[in-house]
């Protein structure tokens, strides 16, 4: 059979692409042996799905300027924005919760979504095959030929992955195609052959979950540049001589930031653990490290008072009667404070009235609370919600998410170099990605 599209990965966005491609033949092609496995697990299992406020604004992506990224994300985006989702949702009986900042969970848990995206699709037709290895694929040009083929050096050309499977040269038996250009994959030790492929795969976050490197080895196989991908949405473990380690379980609200660059600071809850940081502050600002090669020197910046000057309240006369240790406590959580009073080094200072406080201790002071340097280790992908880094945008084109190199192949969701913020951005990704890829073809005549 010759399907309109091969969807290698039905995570969020592949099922989502099979939900929405009513009038296009599907096969899905999954390595795992459960359907949206990393869907089910995400949100403590109900899953953030979305987001009542998504822009471009909410996105970044490690390959390309902001500019671009805007731009590029206006189709996508606009084809599918957060009320649609909601709209879509509710139509197909998906209760909601909502919390703060907007984001949307299911009520009853991400069961619902996953087993509502499987019968959508399979009520358009879409198969769906589990525990599949993807040995080959090939692109196929016109006649069933060999010569010619498609930009990026793909056409007619295998690309092999795994052990070799018995037969054929190198391994892997290819089957006659269909004359006719297509894509042959082979998984499973068998081929399967499509107009059309979309490689829906994800990114290498969360490897508990099922994730791999597979759809960037598909990705950089067919001849595109890939920017390496790194860790997003993750706790930071710091260093042993962190004068703040030990106060896990700690929580408060607090302003994060990476000096010296382009990037957003955050003020929202920031979490210590027993390894260093984590809370919704310290995931957003995790995304943004990749651009921040000096973070060794410049470090990440805290501010454990935003909104607050602490200069300010240390110079207000009717402070002056209190020490430093006495005033911190009225303003931090009392581990804290005496955690940053030891790590300014002004132990010896922290029982003088304000009144007598030098200036320069008031300075270290201030240093020490509202921009407390420190730096972070190498985040891992263990622990990584999502990936940035991924196929390049401008490789990409945004109108339907085909490739510019390769006709007829399709990218959707993380494997592409878009990373969301916390709080559904990612997961809208997925969707409005995949509605974009399956609606754009469900508007064309099938020849």
């Amino acid at each position: 059979m010759l399907y309109d599209f091969i969807v290698i990965g039905a995570g969020a966005s592949g099922l989502f692409f099979a939900a929405r491609a009513a009038n296009l033949s599907v096969l899905l092609l999954e390595r795992q042996n459960r359907a949206g496995r990393k869907l089910l697990l995400s949100g403590g299992g109900k899953c953030n799905v979305t987001n009542r406020a998504v822009g471009p604004e909410n996105y970044f992506s490690r390959g390309s300027e902001a500019a671009l990224l805007r731009r590029w994300l206006v189709p996508a985006l606009k084809a599918w924005p957060a009320a649609r989702m909601l709209e879509w949702l509710g139509r197909h009986g998906i209760r909601l919760e909502e919390r703060e900042h907007g984001q949307m969970f299911c009520a009853r848990g991400a069961g619902d979504l996953r087993d509502l995206l499987l019968e959508l699709a399979a009520r358009n037709g879409a198969e769906l095959k589990l525990g599949q290895s993807i040995q080959a694929l090939r692109h196929i040009p016109a006649a069933g030929g060999m010569a010619g083929g498609v930009a990026g050096g793909m056409g007619g050309a295998a690309w092999r992955f795994g052990p070799p499977q018995s037969g054929g040269a190198g391994g892997t038996a290819f089957q006659d195609p269909p004359a006719r250009s297509c894509f042959e994959v082979i998984s499973n030790g068998r081929s399967h052959f499509a107009r059309r492929l979309l490689l829906a795969c994800g990114g290498p976050a969360w490897p508990r979950a099922g994730a791999t490197s597979l759809g960037a080895a598909l990705a950089r196989a067919s001849g595109h540049k890939l920017v390496p991908a790194s860790p997003a949405l993750t706790p930071l473990s710091l260093p042993p001589d962190w004068p703040l380690h030990g106060l896990q379980g700690l929580s408060l609200p607090a302003r994060l930031a990476l000096p010296g660059l382009e990037a957003p600071a955050f003020t929202l809850p920031l979490l210590f653990t027993h390894q260093g940081l984590s809370g919704p502050a310290c995931l957003q600002i995790s995304t943004y490290l990749p651009l921040a090669p000096t973070v060794a020197e410049t470090g990440l910046e805290i501010d454990f008072l935003p909104g607050q000057n602490l200069a300010e309240l240390l110079d207000a006369p009717g402070n002056q009667r209190l020490n430093l240790t006495g005033l911190l406590r009225r303003l931090l959580p009392e581990r804290l404070g005496a955690a940053l009073v030891r790590g300014a080094g002004l132990e010896g200072q922290a029982a003088r009235k304000l009144a007598e406080l030098p200036r320069a201790a008031r300075k270290q002071a201030v240093q020490a609370v509202q921009a407390h340097r420190c730096r972070p280790l190498a985040p891992a992908f263990d622990q990584a919600e999502s990936s940035s880094g991924g196929v390049d945008l401008r490789e990409i084109n945004p109108a339907n998410l085909e490739s510019r190199l390769a006709p007829g192949l399709h990218f959707s969701g993380e494997l592409i170099d878009v990373c969301g913020w916390l709080g559904g951005y990612n997961l809208h990704w997925a969707w409005a990605s995949a509605n974009l890829a399956a609606s754009v073809h469900n508007k064309q005549e099938r020849p």
